[in-house]
């Protein structure tokens, strides 16, 4: 009996240390460092390449990352609103320049889930990744650790 309570304790901690994502979603496997082409596509419903053109013509390249001018353009022409900026890391700094919206308190993604309301769509923007939430369940490649700072949220109508 107490190797199972014990073995409930371990599988409950874990269930706090990461955010699971509910589905993949779309998925491109030509391209990598993409976290932000995905999450776009994921939240519109949209296919990739419609995502992919949209950070391509803002100057984002094939198998490199989106910096936060290049995500911020994207998700407010895609038809997204800037939530808030979070924390005082470096990449919420550059959303806060970018945006002249003053950071709020930091926050991590474990307690921005639980915060946020069980319907719509959000991309959340995160330590050097970006995922989309669609209804309350996150939808990303992996799992992410909850304990991610959060610096940007948009959300979709």
């Amino acid at each position: 009996m107490l190797k199972t309570t014990l073995l409930e304790r371990l599988e409950r901690a874990e269930r706090r240390l990461f955010i699971y994502p509910a589905h993949v979603g779309y998925d491109s496997p030509g391209d990598g460092n993409n976290c932000a082409v995905r999450a776009l596509a994921n939240v519109k419903g949209e296919p990739y390449a419609l995502s992919f053109k949209t950070f391509e013509q803002l100057g984002r390249r094939l198998r490199r990352g989106a910096n936060a001018r290049q995500c911020h353009a994207a998700y407010i022409g895609a038809g997204g609103r800037l939530v808030n900026v979070y924390g005082v890391t470096k990449q919420a700094i550059s959303f806060s320049t970018i945006t002249g919206v003053y950071p709020s308190p930091g926050m991590t993604l474990g307690r921005l889930m639980a915060t946020i309301p069980k319907t719509g769509r959000y991309v959340a923007i995160v330590t050097q990744h970006a995922l989309a939430i669609v209804d309350g369940n996150v939808i990303d490649l992996n799992a992410t650790k909850a304990h991610k700072r959060v610096t940007a949220l948009y959300k979709f109508d």
